[in-house]
């Protein structure tokens, strides 16, 4: 009786564990690899240094491609909400793994001076995070900083609307503004699991 009763609470016991030791699901995310376009200017996001790999590069639009800067990089888009109520993202470069950040330039620099303008870190924990909410055309976006919802990425309007390559920017929110508004084009994507 005792070893019946015995046998039965082992079987018991190895059921339970097997129960509980199913597999758990894993999660996966999937990134989009493409370009980004203005709507205003139809220029691409494109580092300022062609093949510069380092971190702290610009990233304008070129709205002239006939002057050798239309040149299309890649970028990988992200969702890394991991859960949160409201979608935020962040963008790489394709070619080197970069992440993209808006820092504020220097009052001596060239180009946007005290404006934050994006460009490139070494790492995801540099990286600006953004929120993409609907845009001025079908299907484009008003890309902001998820930590402040007062600004938007923009272009460099004191640049000729026909230089050949205008920083991008974080300026002031305009409601219904072309060239605050940005049109994502996907050309493949990635899925990984954790």
């Amino acid at each position: 009786m005792l070893g019946s009763t015995l046998l039965t609470l082992a079987v018991a016991m190895g059921s339970m564990t097997l129960t509980s030791a199913a597999p758990t699901r894993r999660q996966s995310i999937t990134s989009r690899i493409g370009y980004m376009s203005n709507d205003y200017l139809g220029g691409v996001w494109t580092k300022q240094t062609e093949g510069d790999a380092s971190a702290g590069v610009l990233i304008g639009v070129s709205p002239q491609p006939e002057a050798g800067l239309g040149r299309t990089n890649f970028f990988e888009l992200t969702d890394v909400s991991e859960g949160n109520d409201e979608p935020f993202y962040v963008f790489a470069e394709g070619d080197t793994g970069n992440f993209l950040a808006v820092l504020e330039t220097s009052a001596s620099d060239a180009y946007a001076s005290g404006y934050g303008v994006l460009q490139t870190v070494s790492s995801q924990e540099d990286a600006t995070y953004f929120i993409l909410n609907p845009g001025d055309q079908d299907g484009s976006w008003y890309i902001q900083p998820y930590d402040n919802p007062n600004v938007q990425l923009s272009w460099y309007a004191y640049e000729s609307p026909s230089a050949a390559w205008i920083p991008v920017i974080e300026d002031a929110t305009y409601s219904n503004s072309g060239s605050e508004s940005w049109t994502w084009t996907t050309t493949d994507t990635i899925t990984f699991s954790d």
